[in-house]
């Protein structure tokens, strides 16, 4: 069941790996304001 429902929402395996640049997803304290925080994160660790 899982495994067809991946398939029709087209799920896939998160791209992150040490070194890479994302950017963090913060709380909106108001509507105006950025859902991302605007200076980017470099991966150091996996868990």
């Amino acid at each position: 069941m899982k495994r067809e429902y991946d398939e029709r929402m087209r799920v896939r395996e998160p791209q992150i790996e040490v070194g890479v640049r994302v950017l963090v997803k913060t709380e909106q304290t108001k509507k105006s304001d950025s859902r991302w925080d605007p200076e980017p994160y470099t991966v150091t660790d996996m868990k």
